[in-house]
């Protein structure tokens, strides 16, 4: 005789659904969906799953924004598809039903306790313990990871999809906002490179990628937190580049700096990130005083060897960098 779910577990703020316990991974992976929740902002997992985001996406884009998302009673759940703690158990959630094992056992004793515990393989680091947990320590280094929702005070930052390609051929098509990037207006060719390249990135690397930002549900622009692509920035691993770009009717209001202090903040916190760093050419004062303003720190003034140079380049590109330990400090 199957046993029955329990009530709500205390302190948690969904309740377990009544009814028979699951049976089968099938069963179980539908019973832990249907009790995922992000605590505050359900509209933005609807985000995630109209873009056809799987549930390992779902749930680490909350997991790494700090949210309480997979709740114990859910972890429990999941655990009985075979793995050894809550990390393991999204990744068993999400994988075909013909390599989950069977299950047919009443729900365990102690429902309200599944952690993962300190020293187990996918127990986060002390180094990570007191933001967020990294990524990669959460479905392993070659899972594609889902990009968290992020709010500010005036900014809803979406990971970007194919839905603001508009948007992003609208920004390049103006010479002043690509000054100091092209030197012209992109084509729309170009555009949609660009755009392909940066969607690569939130495939390629757990949690990095980019974000358009909305301000009361206008596009505003984009940012980005992007590995490493030249040898002289450094490893790519535990650090990345920040970016941003706005439309100039939405210059000198203080967004940029917004959103890239709250990039920063996620890659820090939640990421478990070691370093931060931008690069502009050394002319453009406007970008410099964005760096600063978010807490980056001059680091060194370098010319690049390209093939087009760009007008003042010869006066070199300009890095700024933000260490973790500097970040915490604040």
């Amino acid at each position: 005789m199957s046993a029955v779910a329990p009530g709500p577990t205390p302190g948690c703020c969904c309740a377990c659904r009544p009814g028979p316990w699951p049976r089968t991974p099938g069963d179980l992976r539908r019973q832990a969906r249907s009790l995922l929740r992000l605590t505050p902002r359900e509209e933005d997992v609807l985000h995630l799953v109209r873009r056809g985001a799987s549930d390992s996406q779902i749930a680490v884009a909350a997991l790494c924004t700090g949210e309480r998302m997979v709740k114990s009673h859910v972890s429990v759940i999941l655990t009985e598809l075979g793995a050894r703690d809550r990390a393991g158990a999204i990744v068993a959630a999400t994988t075909p039903a013909s390599r989950s094992p069977a299950v047919d056992r009443p729900c365990p004793a102690g429902i309200g306790r599944g952690t993962a515990r300190a020293g187990s393989p996918r127990a986060p680091s002390p180094a990570v313990r007191s933001g967020g947990r990294r990524c990669e320590e959460v479905l392993g280094e070659d899972a594609r990871v889902g990009q968290a929702v992020l709010h500010t005070a005036r900014l809803r930052l979406l990971p970007l999809s194919d839905e603001h390609l508009e948007h992003e051929v609208e920004l390049d098509s103006d010479p002043e906002v690509v000054r100091y990037l092209a030197g012209r207006p992109r084509s729309r060719r170009e555009v949609e490179q660009l755009h392909r390249d940066r969607l690569a990135v939130a495939d390629r690397v757990p949690g990095l990628g980019s974000w358009v930002g909305l301000a009361d549900d206008e596009f505003v622009g984009w940012w980005a937190l992007e590995p490493p692509t030249r040898p002289d920035q450094g490893p790519a691993v535990g650090q990345a580049e920040l970016g941003y770009r706005l439309l100039r009717r939405h210059w000198r209001r203080g967004l940029a700096s917004e959103g890239a202090r709250e990039l920063v903040r996620h890659g820090f916190e939640d990421l478990g990130l070691v370093r931060v760093f931008a690069e502009t050419m050394a002319v453009n004062a406007a970008s410099r005083a964005t760096m600063t303003s978010v807490g980056l720190e001059y680091v060194r003034t370098f010319v690049l060897d390209v093939d087009e140079p760009l007008p003042d380049s010869e006066f070199g590109e300009v890095e700024y960098a933000l260490m973790r330990d500097q970040w915490v400090a604040r």
